[in-house]
């Protein structure tokens, strides 16, 4: 779904103030964010270990980078709809005996998170977008580290954390 952002992430205008909100926009744009956080987490993470190891004269081991997995569960049987408008809750609800032959059971859905959480085949995969517990080509906004980095400062002043580091 974040491909539907189809003009990448608006960093300009994130929390709809000055464009036209629409949810499924919004919600591309969310799920654009969340690969794009992870992938500056990832870079982050590894920089982060490349600096340590190279100043540690102590003996001590360095704490390993946190493995960062952008997973996306697929199509999953849930209660999304509770707070959609009535002129779409309702033909959701219509399509839903179609919908629920194409839709994952919750536990199926989280079956890509628990094999990221807990494989030992993905140790070079961190950093990467899974779906069906394969790795998932992304698209070249999804790949824009340098938008990846200014929405990961931008959040942190949102949230009053520094900016600073790699």
């Amino acid at each position: 779904t974040y491909a539907l952002a189809n003009e990448g992430i608006d960093l300009e205008d994130l929390n709809c103030e000055e464009r036209k909100y629409t949810m499924f926009s919004q919600y591309a744009q969310s799920k654009l964010a969340n690969i794009l956080m992870g992938k500056e987490l990832d870079r982050r993470e590894k920089e982060r270990f490349k600096v340590e190891s190279e100043l540690q004269t102590s003996g001590k081991e360095t704490t390993k980078p946190v493995k960062v997995y952008n997973v996306h569960p697929g199509l999953v049987r849930t209660d999304v709809v509770r707070n959609m408008p009535w002129y779409l809750k309702y033909p959701n609800m219509l399509a839903a005996l179609i919908l629920m032959t194409l839709q994952k059971a919750p536990e199926a859905g989280a079956y890509t998170n628990v094999y990221c959480a807990t494989s030992q085949n993905l140790e070079d995969q961190s950093g990467q977008y899974f779906s069906n517990s394969q790795v998932f080509e992304t698209n070249e906004f999804a790949n824009d580290m340098d938008k990846a980095k200014a929405l990961w400062d931008i959040s942190c002043k949102m949230v009053g954390l520094s900016t600073t580091s790699s």
